[in-house]
Order: structure tokens, then sequence, then C-alpha cells
């Protein structure tokens, strides 16, 4: 290979709660105990219910957390985990396709 290989980072860590009153309070305890600045909420069209927002530290580079939810769960869905849900490496290479990063997701 020639040239230089892109800076490879953790792009953000997943974690999933199990309702948006719960995300909420876990979004107020890294706003205020880290520091962190949350970005606007995200509803997905595509699976009603769905609920996540990226939480942003200070510093640069900063690895982000993902609070994910999903109406009426209260217990993981089979092939699921509650809290820890994905990791999301990503790549210094602009433009790319994927967003830079590739995503690992847990399973238990």
């Amino acid at each position: 290979m020639t040239g230089t290989t892109p800076a490879v980072r953790i792009d953000h860590l997943a974690l999933r709660t199990s309702d948006v009153e719960s995300l909420e309070r876990v979004r107020t305890f890294y706003e205020t105990y880290f520091g962190a600045q949350a970005g606007g909420r995200y509803a997905s069209t595509r699976r009603p219910g769905f609920v996540s927002c990226l939480l942003a530290f200070p510093g640069e580079p900063s690895a982000r957390i993902e609070l994910m939810t999903a109406a009426g769960l209260t217990a993981a869905p089979p092939g699921e985990v509650m809290g820890y849900a994905h990791a999301a490496i990503g790549r210094d290479v602009p433009a790319s396709r994927d967003g830079g990063f590739l995503g690992l997701e847990s399973r238990s």
C-alpha cells in the first residue's frame, strides 16, 4: 500500500435505554458530569418509536455517545441488548460513502 494510512478512531458508542424518559435522564447525566453537548433528537420514520441523540464531549477529537430507545422496549429484543449496543470505528477519509465509520454491534 502506498501513501499514508487514514487515521482510525472511535466515532461513537451506542447505549440502548428502555424509554424516552430514561434516554433523557442519561443525557442529563452526561451533560452534567462530563460536559457533553447533545445534538438534536432523531426520530426514525422507518422504525416508528425509535429515538436517538448523539452526545459530543469537549475537546478534539472526541468520541461520541449515541443514546437510543424504541417504543414499548421494556427488555432487549432478541439479538439486542440493553445498555451497550454497538461501537462505530471512524476513519478520517474525506467524503467517504459510509460517513467515515464502520459499525461493530454487540452479539449476545
